[in-house]
């Protein structure tokens, strides 16, 4: 996945996920039912779960606003 993902009507983070095959949707509704539980962010649980590494959500999310990251973790290690 290297090109921005288009823009239009904003979908939700957990539904791209599904969308492009980085989760799956039994995945994203676990990931779902414990953020109603919780209130954390998608993502966060996600990782937490480990259906995601930190670095697969950081580069999504840099696609999805079409901005580029670093992992400033991984740049200290």
């Amino acid at each position: 996945m290297t090109s921005k993902i288009k823009a239009g009507k904003r979908q939700k983070l957990g539904e791209m996920l599904v969308q492009f095959g980085h989760i799956n949707y039994n995945q994203l509704k676990e990931a779902m039912r414990i953020q109603s539980q919780s209130g954390s962010h998608i993502g966060e649980i996600l990782v937490d779960l480990g259906y995601l590494t930190m670095d697969d959500l950081l580069e999504f999310l840099g696609k999805q606003f079409g901005v580029p990251t670093v992992n400033w973790i991984a740049l200290v290690d």
